[in-house]
């Protein structure tokens, strides 16, 4: 290796652009032997599959509920896997995703005016003393959620479970509380009332809205790729914050996207093009990322810790929780 620092960088860039040559010949020789045979390119294709991080990912007997070739598990999965447990325990039935019969009546229902949402409700509101920031992130949310309330929370008079208590003797079901650090949104946790489970999340990512104005109709939940006990859990507090019937008049999806352990949140509405035969997306917004730092079985942080992230779990790209 040669001393001089100008020299070593000479000889580099010599081997780099020595090196992009050669691969470019083989490129084009074998595209030449590619077109007269097009069976060798067709092999080559099939054997030359890059292996990504999500191939190569941990599957747990104890923890997982799919096999390797299961890789999208929706709402209506979802239910199934979980509706033997709930059954028993919760008194969720308009949880349960409908059939097709029953999303026949929604539709129906809606023309009529008839509501058949079953009077799922949710509270929304923020840490104390919270800046306009918060208060613009509220808004948007409640026009997420179906049936959905706000409060501004002031001063830290009130703690977690006593909004908490406040909210389940007046009828909701849920409660989302919106964190904010140094003048941004940093968290947010989702509470199942009136006795947990509570799921704490970052927030990173965050864009807002970018149509001003949509209607207010029920969107379609689509939930991808929880595929554990724990992503399971969370899907069904996911689930619970949109009534089981949504408006196809609508036209509008949510859609909560796992990949690898980071749930991408996108808001959409579908378009029908053309004669009708063709479909295109709209992006309503908001869109951020959501990060699951937290699971306690109970309100707020009071309660038995199911799952909580540590820096050491976190070391193997290759295991994943959701």
């Amino acid at each position: 290796m040669a001393k001089n620092k100008l020299v070593r960088s000479d000889n580099y860039n010599a081997h780099k652009t020595r090196a992009m040559k050669e691969k470019s010949a083989l490129r084009r020789e074998r595209a030449k032997v590619e077109e007269q045979d097009p069976t060798l390119r067709v092999k080559r294709l099939r054997e030359n599959v890059p292996v990504t991080i999500d191939q190569k990912r941990y599957y747990d007997p104890s923890r997982s509920t799919d096999s390797r070739t299961q890789t999208t598990q929706t709402d209506s999965s979802l239910v199934k896997a979980e509706s033997a447990a709930e059954e028993g325990s919760d008194e969720e039935g308009s949880d349960v995703k409908p059939t097709v019969a029953a999303t026949a009546g929604a539709v129906a229902g809606e023309s009529s005016g008839r509501t058949t949402e079953g009077g799922m409700r949710t509270l929304i509101t923020t840490s104390p003393n919270p800046t306009r920031v918060s208060y613009h992130f509220l808004t948007i949310l409640q026009t997420i959620f179906p049936l959905s309330d706000t409060i501004r929370r002031g001063t830290g008079k009130y703690t977690v479970q006593d909004i908490a208590r406040y909210a389940s003797r007046r009828g909701y079901s849920n409660l989302v509380l919106i964190n904010e650090d140094r003048k941004s949104v940093n968290a947010i946790n989702f509470i199942r009332l009136p006795d947990g489970p509570t799921a704490y999340f970052t927030i990173t990512n965050l864009q807002l809205k970018q149509l001003a104005t949509h209607t207010t109709h029920h969107p379609e939940l689509l939930l991808n790729n929880f595929s554990t006990s724990l992503g399971h859990q969370i899907a069904s507090v996911f689930r619970s914050l949109f009534p089981a019937v949504p408006h196809l008049r609508g036209r509008q999806t949510v859609t909560l996207h796992n990949s690898r352990d980071f749930v991408f949140f996108r808001r959409h509405r579908y378009m029908f093009t053309g004669a009708g035969d063709r479909v295109r997306l709209q992006e309503i917004g908001p869109r951020f990322t959501l990060k699951c730092r937290e699971v306690v079985q109970g309100v707020g942080r009071e309660g038995d810790v199911v799952w909580a992230s540590d820096a050491g779990l976190e070391s193997d790209r290759k295991r994943m929780f959701l």
